[in-house]
C-alpha cells in the first residue's frame, strides 16, 4: 500500500489489471479486500452495497441477511447507562430501532447487554441471517471466541452465545463513525421507558 506521505497516484501492484491505489480500493474494491473480507465472513462481503463516512466504509450484508448495528452508553458518575441499537436490511432500509435504559458498571457490560438484546430481538422475529456490528472490539473477540475470563462478562458472552445457536452470524468490529448508534444509546440514558421505533412499511 502506498505509504501515506507519499503525494503521488501508485497503482496497485497486487492487481492483474492495476488500478490507483487508494483507501477505497484497498479495503473494498481491489482483489485483496475482496479475498480478506470473504475469508473473514463470506456473506457480509459486498463491494457493491459499500457506505463511505468520512473515508470509512461500511458493508451492508448481501441478499437475506441482516444487519444488527448495536451500542452501550455508560455514564459512572450519573448511574444513567443505556442502549441502543438498529436493524437494517440488505439494502440498508430501516426495520427497528430500540433505545433502553440499563444499570451496569462499566462500558463493556453496557456493549455486551446491547448485543444479546439486539440478537434476542432479531431471533424472537425471525431474523435468523444476522450480521452484527459494534464497535467495542473486546467484546467482539470474547463473542467470536464464545467464552471470556472477565468474571463480570463471562454470564453475558455465555448467555448471547447460547442464543446465537441456531442462526447463521457474524460478529465484526467497526468504527465509532461507521457504527452510527450511538446517538440512541445515549438517548436511553436520559428516559426511563424501553422505546422502540419500526418501520411503518
Amino acid at each position: 500500500m502506498t505509504w501515506i506521505d507519499n503525494q503521488e497516484a501508485v497503482d496497485c501492484v497486487c492487481c492483474y489489471v492495476p488500478k490507483n491505489e487508494t483507501i477505497q480500493y484497498v479495503f473494498v474494491e481491489g482483489k485483496v479486500a475482496e479475498y480478506i473480507w470473504k475469508a473473514n465472513g463470506s456473506f457480509s462481503w459486498n463491494k457493491s452495497s459499500a457506505h463511505t463516512y468520512k473515508g470509512l466504509t461500511e458493508l451492508l450484508p448481501v441478499t437475506n441477511v441482516f444487519k444488527l448495528n448495536i451500542d452501550g452508553s455508560y455514564y459512572k458518575n450519573t448511574e444513567k447507562d443505556g442502549i441502543g441499537g438498529v436493524v437494517r436490511n440488505e439494502y440498508g432500509d430501516f426495520i427497528v430501532a430500540f433505545t433502553i435504559p440499563v444499570q451496569c458498571s462499566s462500558s463493556n457490560q453496557a456493549e455486551a447487554m446491547a448485543i444479546r438484546f439486539g440478537v434476542k430481538w432479531c431471533k424472537q422475529n425471525g431474523y435468523m441471517n444476522v450480521h452484527v456490528e459494534l464497535d467495542s472490539m473486546i467484546i467482539a473477540n470474547m463473542l467470536n471466541n464464545k467464552d471470556t475470563n472477565n468474571l463480570k462478562l463471562k454470564h453475558r458472552v455465555r448467555s448471547t452465545t447460547k442464543l446465537l445457536n441456531g442462526t447463521n452470524h457474524c460478529i465484526s468490529h467497526c468504527y465509532r463513525e461507521v457504527n452510527k448508534v450511538d446517538f440512541m444509546a445515549k438517548l436511553a440514558t436520559t428516559s426511563s421507558n424501553k422505546t422502540f421505533y419500526q418501520s411503518l412499511q
